[in-house]
């Protein structure tokens, strides 16, 4: 959990040129490791599921605030009846 959030500092520490094919790739197979934590109940993975989607959403607010929102939202919203999950994504979004 440390090296993730390390790397997710230096990420968007250092603004940088994005390719929009490898950025869209990232995107759909974090919401994939996602949806496949939170769906499959792994209550003990919600926090990484969770840091995860805020690392995505603010290293996409670099590139694109609106669609960085229309991410983060997409996940929130594909849950709605996991409250353990979005207590965990309240929490990283307030950090």
């Amino acid at each position: 959990m440390k090296r993730l959030e390390l790397i997710y500092q230096n990420i968007s520490l250092v603004p940088q040129s994005f390719d929009k094919e490898i950025l869209n790739w990232c995107l759909e197979i974090a919401e994939k490791r996602v949806t496949g934590i939170v769906s499959n109940l792994y209550r003990n993975a919600y926090e990484r599921a969770a840091l995860l989607t805020a690392a995505c959403t603010e290293v996409l607010e670099l590139v694109d605030p609106l669609e960085a929102s229309r991410f983060f939202n997409k996940i929130k919203n594909k849950f709605p009846r996991h409250p353990a999950f979005q207590a965990e994504l309240r929490m990283v979004r307030q950090k």
